[in-house]
């Protein structure tokens, strides 16, 4: 007897729905490896789009500086005294002549009253006496004593007359001896009386030469009172502080109360009328300025205000002003052609001095010049499709976002770069739009400085 056959059973048939999901999974999987194995066409890559202009082109040096007045003095205490008042406070502006600060002096105070009355005396007194013994001796010396000669040559005539007449008769034997005698004494006393009246006249005159003399010794006091009087004088008028010219009190020294002597400062007054510009410049860079060059300046303060200014100074000597710096600096003043006031001094500015500018050259966006080998540079000309061919340029000098383009292209090429991926020959391209909001178009909009050694 044969022994049935045992059959195992079969398994299940899936679920209808089960294998649905399978083949769908299927038809994906194949889908996909297709996709990607299957050849596609090349995307162009997006560039940007710039033209060879002609434009002005500034090479420029941009340096942080300070806003200084063009001078600055003291205001200094010409007497020694105690401060009263004071008129003005720091930032305040004044004009020359104006009081700005009063002083007192108890002592020149007394000085001046006891000069002034030195004065009235010496004029009143030793001047006038002085005065009067000249007039009395011209008007009355002199003339009294030339009178008195006349006087004594007429009585001299009159006894030499005489006398003759004596001599005569007595030769006659009509006249005494005693008589012709006393003839002759009278004649001997009357030339004793003219040379007593001519010295008299000396006498007068040298009287009057004395008190010409005497004169100018008393005007000679007069005046050296006088002096002492205007010299105190003189003193007492600086006791009122006066500007010696416009400008803006910068800094107070002192205080109200406060004791002085000769030649303290008061105030430190500052020539605001005129403003410079004061930068440090890196050694490197100095030797490029020149005086005379222009210079743009701004201020975050003031964002619209736009000053300009002319270099006046560059210091011959370079230092070290910074110790994390590695060269050294040249200060360079530049002279600001409007001053602006609402820019104190000391303020913070931005300057940017021209160091050459050059009219409408062919010129290029920066970010479109690539620096290549050796110093060279080059950039991607577009052609008249949508391809671009690589051509070696020459450049001049640069803005912060324009170079000049000295050779390889005109005015009027069109060049493209790429933010991203490098740029092929022959490969397609496709012109950003400048609407679109990406990056590059950012970049184009608002261009930055590249790292491109110039």
């Amino acid at each position: 007897m044969t022994p049935d056959r045992i059959e195992s059973p079969l398994p299940p048939a899936p679920p209808k729905r089960q294998r649905t999901a399978w083949i769908a999974a299927g038809v994906v999987l194949a889908g996909a490896l297709g996709w990607f194995f299957w050849p596609r066409q090349a995307q162009p890559l997006k560039v940007q789009a710039y033209t060879v202009t002609a434009r002005d082109v500034a090479e420029s040096l941009r340096i942080a500086g300070a806003i200084e007045p063009l001078s600055e003095r003291p205001i200094i205490a010409e007497v020694a005294g105690f401060i009263t008042r004071l008129y003005v406070q720091a930032g305040d502006h004044v004009k020359a002549g104006q009081t700005v600060a009063s002083l007192s002096d108890p002592e020149l105070m007394r000085q001046v009253t006891e000069a002034r009355d030195s004065y009235v005396q010496v004029e009143k007194s030793d001047l006038v006496e002085a005065r009067y013994k000249l007039q009395d001796a011209r008007q009355i010396g002199v003339p009294h004593a030339r009178n008195a000669v006349a006087q004594a040559r007429l009585s001299l005539t009159e006894a030499d007359g005489e006398l003759a007449m004596k001599q005569m008769l007595f030769d006659a034997k009509a006249e005494s001896r005693i008589n012709l005698d006393s003839a002759k004494a009278k004649r001997d006393k009357s030339r004793l009386e003219v040379a007593k009246a001519e010295g008299d006249v000396r006498a007068a005159q040298l009287k009057i030469v004395q008190a010409e003399n005497a004169l100018k010794l008393a005007e000679a006091k007069v005046a050296a009172a006088g002096e002492k009087v205007r010299n105190l004088e003189a003193k007492v008028a600086r006791l009122t502080v006066r500007a010696p010219q416009d400008g803006l009190v910068s800094r107070l020294k002192v205080l109200t109360g406060q004791s002085l002597t000769l030649g303290t400062v008061l105030y430190d007054l500052a020539d605001d009328a005129r403003q410079i510009v004061s930068v440090e410049v890196n050694e490197l860079d100095a030797v490029k300025v020149r005086t005379g060059m222009p210079v743009l300046v701004t201020t975050t303060a003031l964002p619209d205000v736009k000053l300009t200014g002319i270099i006046s100074l560059i210091t011959p000597i370079a230092e070290k002003t910074n110790r994390r710096n590695e060269y050294n600096s040249v200060v360079v003043k530049a002279v600001l052609t409007r001053p602006e006031r609402r820019i104190k001094a000391g303020s913070t500015v931005r300057a940017e001095i021209i160091l050459q500018e050059k009219k409408q050259v062919p010129a290029l966006a920066l970010e479109a010049v690539i620096a290549g080998e050796a110093g060279k540079k080059y950039t991607w000309r577009l052609d008249a499709g949508s391809h671009a061919k690589k051509v070696t340029i020459k450049t001049g000098i640069a803005d912060p976002q324009f170079i000049e383009i000295t050779a390889g292209l005109r005015v009027g090429d069109q060049v493209v770069a790429s933010q991203g991926k490098p740029i092929e020959a022959d490969k397609l391209l496709k012109i950003a739009d400048p609407n679109e909001s990406d990056t590059s178009s950012h970049a184009s909009a608002n261009p930055k400085r590249p790292k491109v050694r110039m």
